[in-house]
């Protein structure tokens, strides 16, 4: 397997056209295509992280800002906690601390947190259910099913059909696990892991083997007792959707874990925000903002929504409205005037004049005492703060909570 290591927005080596062209098609199937820029034999990447395993080339996409040294362990570090704390996966990082320790990839290290949480939740509780069996017996079991006893024992007394609940380990949910379990245990190079996976596999033995689908995936509902298994059940569920896997050995084919920076940013700040003040805190919020266009006496019919990232209401006398962008900026000449605009307009559909432009803190330390850039633009009395949210720091502290709480009480407070 040949590895490709990168950074946002950097070029990789040359590659053969070949592979470009089929990798662009792969690419564009997934609806990913705008994670790289092709060009005549290389590629470059965009704001997407992650790892993609593709006709036995693996290309890892690390940020570029999560890590002041560029640490590969820290990076990774914040990188899984920044997903945790979002609905991308579902999976909690106390009781992982070590798991990137090594100079595993990201993708090394999803299995092995599926491995880790799917092992430690079965050595607790190995999830049954209840399944209706009606057969015929020997003996009474349950309750006697009259209607197929009349039928097929008239003439057999030595044995009654019954209705009877049985105990069983072998379904789905059980069946998803088996399935994905012996599918990562040839992918992961990473002894470990792959011990963990094979008792996995052991206590698994008498559950059926059933190759799984989404759709599969997809109609399990998790009981209360069975709450346990809602971290390796997502990452079975990111697996199976990102991947396809041979028909005939049950391999990876291809697999594609990718996410958006800028999505995973904007997230990451809005549950962020929600910890600290709860309901008050609403994202993406939508309002109209053109109603018809007008050709002289031709009106046409015509809605146009925006959207603004995240709200906080009820902190202040008009809401508070943040903008998240993820941009690189080493200084305020690096903001976009469109980011501006853009967030001037969302004054005025919202009716809010108390605004923040936030971006992740680059390395050149130009922020001002709680680590973040102000500079206050007037017009008309709105108030634009442009702040910086310092990512580079192990995250897993929650420090950088206290950085977003000064920057919107420092907005919250200001007196028209």
């Amino acid at each position: 397997m040949k590895t490709i290591e990168l950074k946002e927005y950097e070029y990789s080596e040359e590659l053969d056209n070949d592979f470009l062209f089929s990798f662009k098609a792969y690419l564009k199937s997934l609806s990913l295509e705008n994670a790289f820029t092709f060009e005549l034999n290389r590629i470059k990447t965009s704001s997407y992280v992650g790892t993609i395993r593709f006709k036995g080339i693996q290309i890892s996409i690390l940020p570029k800002i999560l890590s002041e040294s560029d640490d590969k362990k820290q990076i990774l570090d914040n990188l899984i906690f920044m997903l945790s704390c979002t609905n991308k996966l579902k999976i909690k990082n106390s009781g992982n601390a070590n798991i990137s320790k090594t100079k595993n990839s990201f993708i090394e290290i999803l299995i092995s947190f599926f491995a880790e949480s799917l092992l430690r939740a079965l050595l607790s509780n190995i999830p049954h259910d209840y399944e209706v069996q009606n057969k015929n017996l020997r003996y009474i079991k349950g309750k006697i099913d009259f209607k197929n006893d009349i039928k097929h024992n008239s003439f057999n007394k030595s044995k009654i059909y019954c209705l009877f609940d049985d105990f069983k380990e072998d379904n789905m949910l059980n069946r998803i696990f088996k399935f994905v379990s012996s599918v990562l245990i040839k992918l992961s190079e990473i002894e470990e892991t792959k011990n963990k996976l094979r008792n996995i596999l052991t206590i698994y033995d008498d559950v059926t083997f059933e190759r799984v689908t989404l759709e599969k995936i997809n109609k399990i509902t998790l009981k209360r007792s069975q709450q346990i298994f809602e971290t390796p059940l997502k990452l079975a569920e990111l697996f199976i959707e990102n991947s396809s896997i041979h028909m005939i050995n049950n391999r990876f084919k291809s697999i594609a874990l990718l996410f958006d920076m800028n999505e995973l940013f904007e997230e990451f700040v809005f549950n962020s925000l929600k910890r600290i003040y709860g309901s008050k805190v609403q994202s993406q919020f939508k309002k109209g903002m053109l109603k018809n266009l007008s050709f002289g006496d031709d009106i046409q019919p015509f809605r146009k929504h925006t959207r603004s990232d995240i709200h906080i209401k009820d902190l202040a006398d008009c809401p508070i409205i943040i903008d998240t962008k993820y941009k690189i900026i080493n200084s305020p000449k690096d903001i976009s005037i469109s980011d501006i605009y853009q967030i001037m307009a969302y004054s005025r559909v919202y009716k809010s004049k108390k605004l923040i432009l936030l971006y992740p803190q680059a390395k050149l330390k130009f922020i001002h005492k709680v680590g973040f850039y102000e500079d206050v633009l007037f017009d008309n009395d709105l108030n634009i703060y442009i702040a910086t949210l310092n990512l580079s720091m192990s995250l897993k502290n929650r420090l950088y909570e206290n950085d977003l709480k000064n920057i919107v009480e420092k907005t919250e407070h200001i007196k028209f």
